[in-house]
């Protein structure tokens, strides 16, 4: 170890809490986004991921206070026992923990933070390759051995 590291350790990750801070900077409208992001083209259409980023992150902030709700009211009580976002909602909606029009918001916020991570998704015709067929089984043969006299 001495050999690799003759000083010791450099250097030290970052906290968890400065990682919320710095994430917190990103994800809500603050001086440093718009400092970061002020070449990104941000306009709301269906082909433009950072517009559809923007999109989710201004929605976030809305739904916010209603997640919370529910991890407050709902699953930390235990009136809420669902462990998939969707079925939460309904649970909490069920047990009146949230509103009808709350729920739809909810709803919308998920379907779209689910469309931005759904990336990985492609037919083959997207990817620009076509199925390899599967390879049939041959059966074995018994190998044949010849008579070989080593003198």
């Amino acid at each position: 170890m001495a050999l690799i590291l003759p000083r010791g350790r450099a250097y030290s990750a970052p906290g968890d809490r400065l990682g919320r801070k710095v994430a917190d900077l990103v994800m809500n409208p603050t001086e440093a986004r718009e400092r970061l992001c002020q070449y990104m083209y941000w306009t709301l259409e269906p082909t433009n991921p950072f517009g559809l980023l923007q999109e989710a992150l201004l929605l976030a902030q809305n739904v916010e206070p209603l997640e919370k709700r529910i991890r407050v009211e709902g699953v930390k009580t235990g009136r809420v026992t669902a462990l998939d976002f969707p079925n939460q909602i309904q649970q909490a909606l069920v047990a009146g923990i949230i509103s009808e029009a709350e729920a739809v918001a909810l709803r919308e916020y998920d379907r779209k933070v689910m469309d931005i991570l759904n990336v990985d998704d492609f037919a083959q015709h997207e990817l620009g390759t076509q199925a390899e067929p599967v390879p049939q089984q041959v059966p074995e043969q018994t190998p044949v051995l010849s008579s070989v006299h080593v003198a």
